[in-house]
């Protein structure tokens, strides 16, 4: 019908699938850019999100508006009623309620100009023209194998449209709901999740300069650094009892578990001169964009 998802005007959008063969986010994001160099607009969205119906519209509005950047709503779809600190961590979040580490927020219907840094990656609409600016997106989520690789992802994108003073858009009609599994809703996940971000901002400092000599540790010694699977659990483990419990998540969980994965990361980096080159690299677009 005219009102179905993936329809406009009545007629079906075309749906291409490939295979990139590099694995990561940032890969799959710029094969489809450059699976279509010519668009004027790339549309971002997580595969366990559901658009609105008026998603397809609220494309259209947005690319005829004065900004380079836009997202909407992304409401959660709990797989089981969330325990009441989560619901509360949620609903008493500024500017809105909001979790970035379940990718959810409810972006009032009265706010159109938004911060950039809440233009999030399960529902990030962006111009060619920021997008080029940007030299494309920074490292993301990688395999478990993988997560030295990992950077900063869209937020690059974010900190490229702050220092160019562009804008960044929230459209009531591009809302989508994103599914929170069990799993994601009891703090270890939070805690994991948490020293992803500590791994993230090491990635930025390294690219940055900023080196942290008393993190500094030898190149065998970080070769003997457990993976970051077994280094979360394990520093999780030793912080259960005095940082935070089951039934919540603490500031002071916050700042353990993102060191953790500041220290992880950094500890490498420094005595990695390849995992530096990678942080430190230009862009990470496989090929050129015409």
């Amino acid at each position: 019908s005219d009102n179905a998802p993936g329809t406009s005007n009545g007629r079906c959008l075309p749906i291409q699938v490939f295979h990139v063969a590099n694995e990561g986010l940032v890969h799959a994001r710029h094969g489809g850019v450059l699976k279509n160099q010519r668009a004027d607009w790339y549309c971002f969205i997580d595969d366990d999100v559901s658009v609105c119906r008026s998603y397809i519209e609220g494309l259209q509005e947005v690319m005829e508006s004065d900004c380079d950047l836009a997202t909407g709503s992304i409401l959660p779809k709990w797989e089981l009623p969330p325990k009441s600190w989560l619901l509360s961590i949620y609903k008493h979040a500024k500017p809105w309620p909001n979790i970035p580490a379940l990718t959810i927020q409810d972006i009032p219907s009265d706010v159109t100009e938004i911060n950039p840094y809440f233009v999030w990656g399960a529902n990030f609409v962006v111009s060619r023209r920021l997008l080029l600016a940007a030299k494309g997106f920074h490292p993301d989520a990688f395999p478990r194998n993988k997560i030295l690789l990992r950077g900063d992802g869209e937020t690059h994108i974010a900190k490229v449209a702050i220092a160019k003073n562009v804008k960044a858009y929230a459209h009531r009609k591009l809302e989508v709901n994103h599914i929170v599994p069990a799993e994601r809703m009891e703090v270890p996940y939070f805690y994991r999740r948490t020293a992803l971000e500590g791994v993230s901002a090491s990635y930025n400092e390294v690219r940055s300069g900023i080196v942290h000599n008393n993190m500094s540790v030898s190149l065998e010694q970080a070769r003997k650094l457990p993976s970051f699977e077994d280094f979360w659990l394990r520093n999780y483990d030793s912080q259960l009892n005095h940082s935070f419990t089951n039934e919540g998540w603490s500031e002071a969980a916050f700042r353990s578990a993102f060191n953790v994965g500041f220290f992880w990361h950094h500890a490498t980096a420094l005595n990695n001169r390849v995992l530096k080159a990678w942080c430190m690299q230009e862009s990470y677009f496989e090929d050129l964009i015409i």
